[in-house]
This record gives structure tokens, sequence and C-alpha cells, in this order.
């Protein structure tokens, strides 16, 4: 068999029955344990050939997640046995990924808002660590479909997501509206990274503000709090935004992350300084993680949405600025997460 003869063909229902009859005796050949076959039948969106000769069988299932509080499609690829070798597997999980999303797209089929993974512990029984990312680019889009890390099992089996592009957590089906650009440069407003360098007249800024709004009870607490200070924003001058971030852990996932938090001065006049602060702190952290000794074991950034209005309206699964992904609650608040760039955590202990 060679790539270029491989066939990956999207299933329309019912089978052929010479086509079933095919998938029967691949089932049947790879000893597959199945309790319902008529049931696994109608959940096959994808299979692959070599002329007439079936290779491989992708099927769809639902699953929902106790931790996001979401129904997910689960995809099981079976490959014949002599083309394991061949990347067939990884190629189909491919394909067949686009295709339920294009699925979920045109309404056809919205039982989930996305794809889980948990990996076989197969592919797991020799590896120390585990990837907080895998993606592919699609093949059409020309758009990065990316899986995150969501958990690691009991059994030591890393578990992720990969939320559809028009996924909302509030709305059954796709929702479809007009993108809006929050990271747009603003001519008034000026963002400055500071991790651990502001000058003492920026802190005597921030100290202000902090106190004034009741963003921080008492100086001690504030002067405490400045060294976790991370980006500021500034119109003509003066500060009115802070960034600040703290190490936090994910057990869940076995991940620590940077826990982001921000204040944005009620008088303002730029929008979005929130998003912009974030994914300044985000890219900057992400360029330095793997060199400096003080980021050593952190894997991304994480944030809560920290209030009901904010959770209401937070509503795309994936979140389209900065690219952040639903990853849990915290006291039914939405946790949210950006794993830094080749990130992984380890695996058992």
């Amino acid at each position: 068999m060679s790539e270029s003869a491989v066939r990956l063909e999207n299933v329309v229902h019912p089978l052929a029955p010479s086509v079933q009859e095919q998938v029967l005796s691949l089932w049947e050949k790879e000893k597959v344990k199945i309790e319902d076959k008529d049931e696994r039948l109608r959940e096959i969106v994808l299979l692959a050939w070599d002329g007439d000769e079936l290779l491989g069988i992708a099927s769809l299932g639902i699953y929902r997640h106790p931790g996001i509080e979401q129904s997910l499609f689960t995809l099981r690829a079976l490959v014949r046995a002599e083309s394991r070798q061949q990347g067939l597997s990884y190629q189909m999980y491919q394909a067949a990924v686009e295709r339920v999303e294009e699925r979920f797209d045109a309404g056809e089929d919205i039982r989930g808002i996305g794809v889980y993974v948990e990996v076989e512990a197969a592919l797991i029984a020799d590896l120390a660590e585990a990837r907080c990312t895998f993606a592919h680019t699609h093949s059409v889009q020309a758009r990065k479909v990316q899986f995150n890390l969501v958990g690691i099992s009991k059994a030591g089996r890393p578990q992720y997501i990969y939320y559809f592009e028009n996924a909302s957590l509030f709305s059954d089906g796709p929702v479809l509206e007009e993108k809006m650009d929050k990271l747009a440069a603003d001519a008034d407003l000026e963002l400055r990274f500071c991790w651990q360098a502001l000058s003492p007249a920026e802190q005597q800024q921030i100290i202000g503000m902090w106190m004034s709004y009741g963003v921080v009870g008492d100086r001690e607490s504030c002067m405490q709090r400045l060294p976790q200070v991370a980006a500021i924003a500034l119109e003509e001058g003066e500060i009115v935004g802070i960034s600040s971030v703290f190490q936090t852990t994910y057990d869940e996932a076995k991940a620590t992350f940077l826990g982001f938090r921000s204040f944005v001065s009620p008088n303002a006049k730029s929008s979005f300084i929130a998003t912009k602060l974030l994914n300044l702190v985000y890219d900057e952290f992400n360029k330095s993680y793997r060199d400096d000794n003080a980021l050593q074991g952190i894997h991304g950034v994480a944030y809560v949405l920290q209030n009901d209005g904010l959770n209401k309206n937070v509503r795309m699964a994936r979140g389209p600025d900065v690219g952040s992904c639903l990853i849990g609650y915290l006291d039914k608040l939405q946790l949210r997460t950006k794993y830094f760039d080749g990130a992984s955590v380890k695996l058992g202990g």
C-alpha cells in the first residue's frame, strides 16, 4: 500500500451491503468487541480504502464531560494491522474531526460542541511526558485545529478536547457571529510589559489605583502584589489597566499555570483593555518560558471569569481573540487556559 493510493471517504448512510460486509469482516479480523453492531454501524463517519480493500474505519460516539458540563463527540479509529505503521490512523482522525465539524456547522449533527480524545494506554506506556497540545492545519480553511489537554485519567491517560470554532456553551448548534478584532491597535493606548521592571513612579500609581478602587485593601498587601505585576496599559501617560500573574496548579491535568488577573479603571476610554493585556502577557511569557528559570515548570496562562456577567457573555467554547479554551469551572465560574508552545506535563508520580 502506498500513501498516495489510500482514499478517505466520508460515509453516507445507510451503508451499501457490500461495504457493511467489509466493515463487519474487518471488525471480526481485528477482534473488536462490539455490543451493538447495528448501532456502531450507524456511528461510522469515515472509511479508508486502498482500491476496493477496506483499510480503516472511523466511528463516532457521544461523551458527556463532567468537568466542562458539555457533550462532546468521541472518535474511534480502527486500522488494519498491516497498515498501522504508516500514519493512517492519524490521517483518519484529522479527516474525521474536520468532517464532524463540517456537519456541526451545517446543523446536521449538533449533539456535541467539540471532540474529546483519551490517548490509548499502549501509546503512552513508555512516555514520561504528555504534550499539552497537538494540532494539524485544516485541509481547506488553512487554520489550526488544536486539541488542548484538559485532564489525565487515574490510569495516567492524557485527555484532550478540540472545540469547534463556532461552538457556543449556551446554544445548540453553531453560532455564526460577526468577528470583532478586540486586539486591534489603539493609537490612544500604550501597552507595556513590565514584569519585575516597574519604576518607582509606576509602583506608586498602581498602589493608588488598587487602593482607590478597593482592589487591594491595604498598602502592605499592595506591596506584596507589586512583584506579580506583568503588564500595564496607559492613556496619555496615566495607568488605566493593570495585569498581574501568580502561580497556580490545575491538578486534573497535572499542570501549573500563571494565573492572570487584571483591573481596568472605569475612567479608561479605550476598549478591550483586559483582553489586550492578556494577549500581551501570554505572548511575552510564551517567548521566554523555556529560558527563564523563574518560569520552569509553568505550562501556560490561566484565568477565571470573575463575575456572573462575564460568564454569561463569554459564550464561545474557544476564545476567538487570544485562543484560550474552557478547561473547567472554579466555583461555577469559567476557567480558561492557553498553553505555551511546546509545553508538556509529566506523567506518573
